[in-house]
């Protein structure tokens, strides 16, 4: 039963790994907001908490069309074969990034011509660089994930936390930090962890022609019913921030995002 045993040691290692991996990403997140209300205020509090809602929601667009089906049917695959299902999968990272920054200027651009608040058009135009940048972070630790290599996921997260508390430090120490800044601080941690990971793991993808359109369809076939759940949900805390704003202002959404923030600290546990 030397196996069992093992086998039981290394779940648990893992599983721990994951809770501390998690406990980073809400950990980080709740220090940000804390910092933000209490530097910049609630106002500025509810401009920051506008923003990461619109990418919750992009999050929850390619957890349920990528990686969850990614998760399920990367361990169908070896050798070269997995590298071609992983480069399909790039490509779908690739494919849904361009088209959620397509949607976002284009609602900033509606919003520009008349039909919106000014505000409310820039933050989404600075949306436009923001969701990529925290987009590749989720991918390459999900990925990561879907690898049993949790602990370089953590790994990844940690250094992620470091670089958005130093740059939140800057700001503070600076006199710069606004909801705005804050959320660019955030975009600039993912991105540049994030892309030195992708650079670094490039040898485990291969776009194949002829994989794209049929892993595509699978992804949608298996992810279709996820994204509908996740997506209404997500959906459901958009329109409650932005209402909010519409109605009350940035100051009533920022006291509704901290207490949000509160409840999700509990994320470590459920996810």
């Amino acid at each position: 039963m030397d196996w069992y045993a093992s086998a039981r040691q290394k779940t648990a290692v893992r599983a721990s790994l994951a809770i501390g991996d998690q406990a980073i990403i809400s950990g980080i997140g709740f220090i940000t907001s804390v910092v933000v209300g209490r530097v910049a205020g609630r106002a500025e509090l509810g401009v920051y908490t506008l923003g990461m809602s619109v990418v919750f929601l992009a999050m929850s667009f390619q957890q349920s069309l990528i990686s969850a089906p990614h998760t399920i049917f990367v361990i169908r695959h070896k050798g070269r074969d997995r590298a071609e299902y992983n480069g399909s999968i790039l490509f779908q990272f690739l494919s849904l990034n361009l088209l959620i920054m397509v949607a976002i200027g284009l609602t900033a651009g509606v919003m520009l011509a008349g039909f919106g608040s000014q505000d409310s058009a820039t933050l989404l135009a600075l949306l436009m660089l923001i969701c990529p940048a925290v987009l590749i972070r989720e991918f390459g630790r999900r990925f990561l994930f879907a690898d049993f290599r949790v602990g370089s996921a953590l790994v990844l997260d940690a250094s992620i936390a470091a670089l958005q508390l130093g740059m939140l430090w800057l700001l503070v120490s600076s006199g710069l930090l606004t909801g705005k800044t804050a959320l660019l601080a955030v975009a600039i941690a993912c991105a540049v962890s994030g892309i030195i990971w992708l650079v670094r793991s490039l040898h485990a993808f291969h776009i194949s022609k002829d994989n794209l359109l049929p892993e595509m369809r699978r992804s949608w076939n298996f992810g279709r019913w996820i994204f509908g759940g996740q997506v209404s949900a997500a959906l459901v805390m958009v329109t409650l921030n932005w209402l909010l704003a519409g109605f009350k202002g940035t100051t009533a959404t920022g006291v509704f995002g901290a207490c949000m923030m509160l409840i999700m600290l509990s994320n470590p546990f459920i996810i």
